[in-house]
């Protein structure tokens, strides 16, 4: 009878339930707290800009109606965060088998970005209006279907992660790099057992449908607000800027079009008064990166925007100076290709740590695919697609963007996850399906 009352009192559902409740409050209390954080870029998010992808816009729209302080918006972010987080943790525990202790600790390391304050910056994710907000969360659903998906083989979770993922990509195009990790993770059911063919096949025609579905979106969002059939056109000002570095001045003769020719001049004079051309071919490469790091925003922002709007004069608009530039990019890619890639790598390393880091993480993979495919083990299939979605979102951004944590702490959190639960419980793995499946799943067919 006493035993009854201790773990009624102290038992693992009890201090589940408490640890739950806990959460709750706690992102409550940040919600009491701070209440709505405005930021540089959110002006353009709450105003639609052009600029932005069309789905945080609709979101802060919609909430907007209800209540201009915004303060209903950050509520909703914060309860999909706290939603989201525990999802991931209770598969993540179905996996991994671990305690209490490790839920704990797990839950804080996953919701870093929802309080951890550095010294430069108080990063507080849910309560900003920003479309990391609403995107942290989705991602973590994504990595929950995934998982979900490997230790029960349901297709209806694949497809949970392809509709999660169109709307991740509405938000923020960043996350089109769960394009080609769904082509990775797709090829990997043709090696698990238990799926049929129909199965896979029909998933593949619901992926395709939903590329298709997301792009008219996002050209029907640009058409009844812009008056423009056409993607977000943000894409040509970032892409520009690296390849920028590696030109010289003689490649405005590589442009036959007059307006490709002359903002590509423009931008380079500009480039050039500031004393940041790559005029010497034996130029470090490091040193190069932290000068195209450190004058990114400027070049994007404020100098090719003023260089396409004067050479296009009354033709100007942004989808009209996006298309331009992004030509002027490739061709610049295509004549400078090998520095452009040794820069574009430095990017990576940089931001993955160094060499040396980097070099552990492709033995890392290549190892965990060797074991995968002799064993089929569903823990090292999920180290493997952490490892994935890690490089699949370093080498998106680094095309575009110097990488900052901002744009990474997405795959950081569940790479990092994934690899200290595996470090640490993986003897513990074996049958993880067999544990995690209830009586009343499904069968693998849709």
């Amino acid at each position: 009878m006493n035993g009854r009352i201790i773990n009624a009192l102290f038992g693992e559902q009890r201090k589940e339930q408490i640890f739950r409740a806990a959460s709750l409050l706690f992102f409550l209390s940040l919600w009491f707290w701070k209440g709505a954080v405005l930021l540089r870029d959110s002006g353009g998010f709450i105003d639609g800009r052009i600029i932005r992808s069309p789905l945080y816009p609709l979101i802060i729209n919609i909430f907007s109606f209800l209540d201009d302080s915004l303060k209903l918006l950050v509520l909703f972010q914060l309860l999909l965060g706290l939603f989201a987080v525990h999802h991931l943790l209770i598969t993540l525990k179905k996996i991994f088998n671990f305690g209490y202790i490790t839920s704990v600790i797990l839950f804080l390391f996953l919701t870093l970005p929802y309080y951890f304050i550095t010294l430069n910056q108080k990063l507080l994710i849910g309560n900003s209006v920003m479309s990391g907000a609403v995107c942290y969360p989705l991602f973590l659903l994504a990595i929950w279907a995934v998982f979900r998906a490997i230790i029960h083989k349901q297709m209806r979770y694949y497809i949970y992660f392809i509709l999660i993922s169109t709307l991740l990509v509405l938000t923020r195009r960043q996350f089109l790099f769960l394009y080609p990790f769904f082509i990775i993770l797709w090829l990997s059911l043709f090696l698990q057992k238990g799926i049929t063919d129909f199965s896979k096949w029909h998933l593949i025609i619901i992926f395709i449908l939903s590329i298709i579905t997301a792009d008219l979106l996002e050209r029907t969002y640009q058409y009844v607000k812009f008056n423009e059939f056409s993607n977000t056109p943000f894409t040509g000002r970032q892409v520009l800027v690296l390849p920028m570095f590696v030109a010289e001045k003689d490649d405005v003769g590589l442009f036959e079009d007059q307006q490709q020719r002359d903002i590509f001049r423009y931008v380079y004079r500009e480039m050039a008064d500031k004393e940041i051309t790559f005029r010497d071919k034996g130029f470090n490469f490091l040193n190069l990166y932290r000068t195209y790091e450190q004058h990114y925003n400027q070049i994007s922002h404020h100098v090719i925007p003023p260089a396409a709007e004067e050479v296009l004069g009354e033709q100007y608009t942004e989808h009209r100076m996006d298309d331009a530039t992004v030509q002027i990019s490739l061709t610049l890619i295509k004549h400078h290709f090998m520095n452009f890639i040794k820069l574009y790598l430095k990017n990576i390393e940089v931001n993955i740590g160094n060499k040396s880091i980097a070099s552990f993480l492709v033995l890392l993979f290549i190892l965990g695919l060797i074991y995968y495919i002799k064993t089929r083990s569903e823990l090292a299939l999920i180290i493997l697609l952490s490892l994935i979605l890690q490089f699949g979102n370093y080498m998106l951004i680094a095309a575009a963007e110097p990488i900052i944590w901002r744009y990474t702490f997405y795959t950081n959190q569940i790479f990092y996850s994934v690899l200290a639960l595996a470090a640490v419980y993986g003897p513990g793995k074996q049958n993880t399906a067999e544990k995690g499946v209830s009586n009343d799943e499904e069968s693998s067919m849709l």
